[in-house]
């Protein structure tokens, strides 16, 4: 075994070590050799794993585990943090019963609910969830309108030490996966930041505006949401409950492997949006789903492009959200030296990591227009399996590519609509790619648009009588 382990993503891992499990059990293994690096929290359940079943390991990592006081400093630090942010005096929030919540940033504001404010009208009150999920002296996990508000001090430790005083009782929660596999170790730093570190000061951060606010604006009627069944949904769900209609969309892809709506049976939105009939029939089908309320409405903030007319070849990488993929991306290209002479290649990040790749590969073209404009230019496009840009893209019959590894699962967004875009593994895909044309796509409508927005309007109809 190698340290192909290596990965920060604990699902991945857990796949891994659990395949890894019905291997042995499908062999007489007396003795496992491990080379390369792996990580620790891999060693440690490979240690406990094998006594169980008398197998020698043998392993020439050195790796120590990680310390639990740097999350000891990271988290006082943060703390400290709240603590000049923040705020004892009382606040007047604009009285108004339209609430849209958006994710963004100055940096990269991203409109997620098209014409549909002008479709509702009167007076709404916009909150921002900071997609870095930055706070501290000039930025906060939550905004309106990109003025950035105080915390509530003593909300925010009220929540913080409910959330803190678990801590301990939270230990005794299983990760075995049977007798022999105990996948705790994996899942110990994310357990750490969930209880007692970042995680938990974040979700504290959202208790305190969410409680403050709702609690001093009773006029709130509804509130319309970018659905993902993130931690700070369910905080604002539980704070609004029955007050006020809750309307979550889905604004991005669906992946086949998306397990965010599996555990949405404890708070969930009066209405479920989604863009698609096809997903809609998905989900419908879903037992799991059974009490949600879905409703097809057309697609805000996925688009539709324009095919590029010209006969120069041109690719567009679209990068990941996640770093390290953005990087598997990137080096594909260049290890060859003799592609990027022949073709126009132009790199477009995630915004949450523009600037990291920026800084890693300062002398990659960089190409960060307006979609629209940027689509127009390139005849390929080369997607990450995570981006919602593949489906755009591939829905608006665009000769489109998806990035694939054997250490990635298969997050393609495609996967759902039973549609099978090039896959790329390694250089030699990504040269057979390039020599395709848009014949060889197969086009699909997969995304309801309608600039009149007919569907939203016999929602909002039915939402107001």
């Amino acid at each position: 075994m190698t340290g192909a382990f290596n990965s920060p993503n604990e699902i991945i891992n857990s796949i891994k070590l659990i395949c890894f499990h019905d291997i042995i059990e499908k062999m007489n293994v007396s003795q496992i050799n491990l080379i390369g690096k792996i990580e620790s929290s891999i060693c440690k359940i490979l240690k406990n794993y094998c006594n169980k079943r008398n197998i020698i390991l043998k392993t020439s990592d050195s790796s120590e585990n990680k310390k639990f006081h740097p999350i000891i400093f990271a988290t006082l630090n943060d703390l400290f943090k709240v603590f000049l942010n923040s705020t004892f005096s009382k606040k007047t929030y604009s009285k108004t019963k339209t609430i849209f919540i958006n994710y963004s940033n100055k940096e990269s504001p991203i409109n997620y609910w098209g014409n549909l404010k002008k479709t509702i009208g009167g007076d709404i009150f916009d909150i921002n969830i900071d997609i870095n999920r930055n706070f501290g002296l000039k930025n906060n996990c939550i905004s309106n309108d990109f003025v950035f508000s105080k915390i509530d001090f003593l909300l925010f430790f009220k929540f913080y030490f409910s959330i803190l005083k678990n801590f301990f009782r939270s230990k005794r929660i299983k990760y075995n996966f049977n007798k022999y596999l105990d996948l705790k170790p994996l899942f110990k730093l994310s357990h750490k930041r969930s209880f007692f570190g970042t995680t938990a000061i974040s979700n504290s951060i959202y208790y305190s505006f969410f409680q403050r606010y709702f609690r001093e604006n009773s006029d709130v009627k509804h509130v319309y949401y970018p659905r993902e069944n993130q931690a700070w949904e369910k905080i604002m769900l539980k704070i609004v409950d029955k007050n006020a209609i809750t309307i979550g969309n889905l604004h991005a892809a669906l992946k086949f492997w998306d397990l965010r709506l599996y555990y949405s049976n404890t708070y969930y939105p009066n209405f479920f949006t989604v863009y698609s009939e096809n997903i809609f029939d998905f989900l419908k089908e879903k037992k799991f789903l059974k009490n949600e309320n879905l409703f097809h409405v057309e697609s805000l903030r996925l688009k539709s492009f324009n095919k590029n007319t010209g006969d120069r070849k041109a690719l567009l990488v679209v990068l990941d959200y996640d770093y390290e993929k953005s990087i598997e991306m990137i080096k594909i290209l260049k290890k060859n030296k003799i592609l990027k002479k022949n073709i126009q290649i132009r790199f477009r990040p995630h915004p949450s990591s523009y600037e990291r790749i920026k800084k890693t590969f300062p002398k990659l073209k960089y190409d960060r227009n307006q979609l629209e404009i940027s689509v127009s230019k390139y005849s390929h496009f080369f997607c990450s399996n995570n981006t919602s840009l593949s489906l755009e893209l591939f829905n608006s019959g665009l000769n489109v590519a998806v990035m694939n590894s054997i250490d990635l699962l298969d997050m393609n967004p495609l996967r759902v609509f039973k549609v099978k875009p090039k896959i790329i593994f390694k250089l030699k895909d990504l040269s057979i790619f390039l020599k395709s044309n848009i014949k060889d796509t197969n086009s699909k409508t997969m995304i309801s648009f309608n600039k009149d927005l007919k569907k939203w309007k016999d929602l909002i109809s039915k939402i107001n009588k």
